[in-house]
C-alpha cells in the first residue's frame, strides 16, 4: 500500500514540476513580447504627437514592426509603426479605416471568421493585413489579406494551408 501511495504523490509532484516549467517557459516567452511593446510604447511617447495608447501590436512582415494605435494631445487618432530604424507615424484619417476593410472583407464573404485587423508595413508600403478564416470542402483554411492604408485598394493575399 505504501509503494502505490509513493507513486500516487510522486506522479502528482511529477506532474506539478511540469506543469510550473512550462508556465514558466510560456512566461518566459511573452516577457519578450510585452517588453517590446513597453518600449514601442515609451518610444512613442518620446518622439510622436501621440499622447494616449490604445493598443500595440506586433507586425511581422519585411521586417518588424511594433504598431502602436492613439491620440495626439488635439484628440486626432494616430498610428506609428516601431522598428529598428525609427518610427513611421501617420494620422488615422490619412488611410482608410480597419472597419472599411472589415466591411469590404465582409461583403466579399459574410460566411467568413475575421480573426484580427491590424496596420502593417510591407515593402515600405503601408497596408492593412487582414487574418482570417473561411469554411471550404476541405475544412477551415487561413488567409492573410493586405490592402493598401492610404486607399484601401487589394494588393495581395496570402492562402495557409488547409487542416
Amino acid at each position: 500500500m505504501r509503494y502505490k501511495k509513493r507513486i500516487v504523490w510522486g506522479s502528482i509532484a511529477a506532474v506539478a514540476l511540469l506543469v510550473f516549467i512550462a508556465f514558466r517557459f510560456y512566461d518566459a516567452v511573452r516577457a519578450d513580447l510585452r517588453l517590446e511593446k513597453e518600449q514601442a510604447v515609451k518610444t512613442v511617447l518620446q518622439e510622436t504627437r501621440i499622447e494616449q495608447v490604445d493598443a500595440v501590436r506586433p507586425f511581422v512582415g519585411d521586417k518588424p514592426y511594433m504598431v502602436v494605435y492613439g491620440k495626439s494631445d488635439r484628440d486626432e487618432e494616430m498610428i506609428a509603426w516601431v522598428h529598428e530604424d525609427g518610427v513611421d507615424v501617420k494620422l488615422a484619417r490619412e488611410g482608410v479605416s480597419s472597419e472599411t476593410i472589415r466591411e469590404k472583407m465582409l461583403a466579399k464573404n459574410p460566411e467568413m471568421d475575421i480573426v484580427h485587423i491590424n496596420a502593417g508595413k510591407m515593402q515600405d508600403v503601408f497596408v492593412w493585413e487582414v487574418f482570417y478564416k473561411q469554411k471550404e470542402e476541405a475544412g477551415e483554411r487561413y488567409y492573410y489579406d493586405y490592402y493598401r492604408f492610404s486607399d484601401g485598394s487589394h494588393l495581395d493575399t496570402y492562402r495557409m494551408a488547409a487542416r
